[in-house]
C-alpha cells in the first residue's frame, strides 16, 4: 500500500491515479517502486527459526522435563516431543517455504509443490501419529497409572487428597530445613 501526495494531502490509492509516490524524502515513480519490490533477491531470504530450535522450546522442554513424564510413561516422549513438536516445526517449515516461493522468487520460477509437500508431510507423518501415540499415552498409560494410585488410596478421593497435601507439606519442610 502506497501513500500518495496530492496537494500536501496524503491519500491511499492505486498506482494508476498518481504518477509519483512519496517514500521517505525521495519521490519515485510508482512503477519504479513496484519493480524494486518485485526484485527481492532469494539470497536475502532469512528463514524463521523452527520452534524446536528457539528459546520458547527450551522453556517448554524444561517444564516437560520437570514433570518427569518420560520416567512414568513410555509414550510421553513420542507423543509430545516427536509428534506434537514435529507438527509445529512442520508448520514453521511450511511458512518458510511459502514465504520463499511467493515472496523471494520471480513468478516464472515459483514451485507450488514445495509448500504443498510440506502440508502433506505435516498431515501424513506427524499429525497422523498424534492420535495413536497420544491415545496410548493418555487412555492407556496415564489412565492405568492414575487408576493404580486411586485404588492404592482405598478408592476414596479424600484419602488421595490428604496424601497429596501431606506429601506437599513434607516437601516444604525438607525445603525449609535445606535453606536454614
Amino acid at each position: 500500500m502506497f501513500y500518495y501526495q496530492s496537494n500536501m494531502n496524503y491519500t491511499i490509492g492505486s498506482n494508476k491515479t498518481h504518477p509519483f509516490v512519496t517514500q521517505g524524502n525521495t519521490r519515485k515513480k510508482a512503477i519504479e517502486i513496484e519493480e524494486e519490490e518485485k526484485g527481492i533477491s532469494p539470497e536475502d531470504f532469512v528463514p524463521t527459526i523452527y520452534f524446536s530450535n528457539g528459546s520458547e522450546y527450551d522453556y517448554f522442554f524444561e517444564a516437560y522435563r520437570g514433570l518427569q513424564l518420560e520416567d512414568d510413561f513410555e509414550k510421553a516422549n513420542k507423543c509430545i516431543i516427536q509428534d506434537i513438536i514435529g507438527v509445529i516445526d512442520n508448520g514453521y517449515q511450511f511458512v518458510n517455504n511459502y514465504t520463499f516461493e511467493f515472496t523471494y522468487k520471480p513468478e516464472e520460477q515459483r514451485n507450488f509443490m514445495l509448500p504443498v509437500l510440506n502440508i502433506t508431510k505435516m498431515v501424513g507423518v506427524n499429525f497422523a501419529n498424534i492420535f495413536p501415540d497420544c491415545y496410548e499415552l493418555v487412555a492407556l498409560e496415564m489412565y492405568k497409572y492414575f487408576l493404580t494410585i486411586y485404588i492404592n488410596a482405598g478408592e476414596d478421593f479424600n484419602n488421595l487428597l490428604l496424601s497429596f497435601l501431606f506429601s506437599q507439606m513434607s516437601n516444604a519442610k525438607k525445603f525449609q530445613e535445606a535453606i536454614t
